[in-house]
């Protein structure tokens, strides 16, 4: 009676310092995750841990994500956003479309535009075009296309393009004629033509 008493004792002792398995796992798989980010290192533990809610190691945000419970989509969110990996966005439930966009144009990689919401598509498209001063997926960024070509003119100084911009067209080559200071351009306006010559303090050809 006695041996039994104690063994009883003993497992209720056991059951007060221990945690759930689940706890301790999660705990690990926490602190593992922090351990491998430098930006997460010597700050306080409230720091550290809304650091962790925003970082991880990409080999176990899987496990991590999903001991996020109801916050796991949030947690693959944010993930996706800050390691700039669309493949974590994919599990990103309601957050799916917002991560896709957010990675493309961090990464500046147009074949996820296909992936993020109708609405945000040809600002998808446009945005990374003129990040990369690459024009050849402008006709993809339905009514933004006027001005994504218009943005790639602008940058690479190329007036010949401006042609494709549409109602931006003369603000294009006004804009190109006065940056790289060649007059010639400005006789091709058919609009802000007296503005284009006064900037090289001439009057308009008549």
């Amino acid at each position: 009676m006695r041996v039994a008493l104690l063994v009883v004792m003993a497992l209720i002792l056991a059951g007060c310092t221990l945690r759930p398995p689940s706890i301790v796992s999660h705990a690990f798989k926490f602190q593992s995750a922090c351990s491998e980010i430098p930006a997460c290192q010597n700050l306080s533990v409230s720091q550290t841990n809304k650091c962790c809610n925003r970082a991880a190691s990409i080999n176990r945000i899987s496990d991590y994500c999903l001991d996020a419970g109801n916050l796991s989509t949030s947690c693959y969110n944010d993930m996706g956003i800050l390691l700039k990996q669309g493949t974590l966005c994919m599990l990103a439930g309601e957050f799916k479309e917002s991560c896709y966009l957010n990675v493309a144009v961090q990464t500046e990689d147009t074949t996820l535009c296909p992936k993020v919401s109708k609405n945000s598509t040809n600002y998808c498209y446009s945005t990374i075009s003129v990040a990369k001063n690459d024009s050849i997926d402008c006709p993809k960024a339905g009514s933004l296309e006027e001005g994504c070509y218009f943005g790639v003119a602008i940058n690479l100084d190329n007036a010949t393009m401006c042609e494709k911009s549409g109602q931006f067209r003369n603000t294009c080559i006004s804009t190109i004629a006065k940056a790289t200071k060649n007059i010639s351009l400005c006789s091709g306006l058919t609009a802000l033509k007296d503005g284009c010559y006064g900037f090289f303090n001439q009057s308009t050809p008549q």
